[in-house]
């Protein structure tokens, strides 16, 4: 039989994940064709606020998300404590909490990513959509949301599903339902927060086990609770700012399309869909406000050396205010490409979004 494949894992190219890396701006010595879909800019600014928010925020005190998290999912244990986090392990069953961020990991390790089939066992019970959804509604109540916090909140459930294939029979590889991954995001006065933060993550195995959780959610100033934001609408720590357009925006993003990305080789960029919301920095990541972005989607085009023309998605953030309150991408981080040459082709990497970025 060959090696079970974890369909799941994602693996990106570097240049097509602007939200996993914080990187020096691109250097280019031509030119990149830079098109938009006819009408796209118009819809967006139709749809945009003439004015909006931007919030202070900051984490919360990690030891009170311990204690709520302990407390949840039943974990005995002395909890220890690093520069960058507080952790807790229990036989198999470990959690942390980051302190720039307050990003919670927990993971049972003898079930998080090893329920596998085998040509012995190839049927797994599977909790429904509905049922993981409710599930997970169960799980925010008890990290702090109300009902009606609820409401501001886009959940989302995929199949977490691995590939089989048995020789013997002769047959195709056939995929298997081990579990679902249901994700969270969330929304601020009806606007959705883009970037690797703001979001919970919390895969649910077989039997409806919660075998691991991620959850990055910054307070709002001023608040209390834990993760609940209590429906952020006015607020004395927040500032009323007008945005940019969308088309400002765009001629923004044409002076400089791989801001933060380490291409070497995309010559043109085709948009087709532009949103508008606000920005979240990833786990670890220090963050002081959340800010307005417009998100360009689109496809990137390059042509690699042995002649064959390649097409990838692209997704890039341009901040929607004209003077920014603070940069999208950390100041004090600074990341270093290994030196290339421009013809060659960039190096895989794994999304770190997937554990804690």
């Amino acid at each position: 039989m060959k090696k079970v494949v974890r369909k799941s894992i994602i693996i990106i190219l570097l240049f097509v994940c602007p939200s996993a890396f914080s990187v020096q701006k691109a250097t280019r010595k031509f030119d990149i064709k830079v098109t938009i879909k006819d009408d796209v800019l118009e819809k967006v600014e139709k749809s945009c606020p003439e004015e909006v928010h931007v919030y202070e925020i900051q984490p919360g005190d990690p030891g009170l998300w311990m204690e709520r998290f302990t407390g949840m999912l039943s974990i005995k244990g002395k909890t220890k404590e690093t520069k960058e986090l507080l952790f807790v392990k229990e036989g198999n069953r470990y959690l942390e909490i980051r302190k720039v961020s307050n990003c919670a990991f927990y993971g049972d390790m003898a079930r998080l990513w090893k329920e596998q089939p085998t040509p012995e066992k190839t049927q797994f019970n599977v909790p429904s959509n509905a049922e993981a959804e409710k599930l997970t509604r169960n799980w925010l109540k008890k990290l702090g949301f109300s009902y009606e916090d609820m409401r501001d909140l886009e959940i989302s459930v995929s199949d977490e599903k691995f590939e089989i294939t048995i020789p013997e029979k002769k047959e195709e590889p056939i995929s298997i339902v081990v579990g679902k991954n249901v994700k969270v995001r969330r929304r601020i006065n009806k606007l959705l927060v883009y970037g690797p933060g703001s979001k919970i993550k919390i895969y649910i195995g077989s039997d409806g086990e919660v075998n691991g959780l991620m959850a990055v959610w910054r307070q709002i100033l001023p608040s209390s609770g834990v993760l609940g934001h209590k429906r952020v609408l006015e607020n004395p720590k927040s500032m009323k700012v007008k945005p940019i357009k969308a088309s400002e925006a765009f001629e923004a993003l044409k002076k400089n399309p791989l801001d933060h990305l380490p291409l070497a080789l995309v010559d043109q960029i085709d948009i087709n869909e532009v949103r508008f919301g606000y920005y979240s920095r990833s786990a670890t990541e220090h963050q002081k406000y959340l800010q307005p972005v417009y998100v360009f989607y689109g496809t990137a085009h390059a042509n690699l050396p042995n002649g064959k023309r390649v097409s990838v998605p692209y997704e890039q953030y341009v901040i929607a205010l004209e003077k920014p309150f603070e940069s999208i991408w950390p100041e004090t981080y600074e990341f270093k490409p290994e030196p290339r040459r421009e013809g060659e082709v960039p190096k895989r990497g794994k999304d770190v979004d997937e554990k804690g970025g």
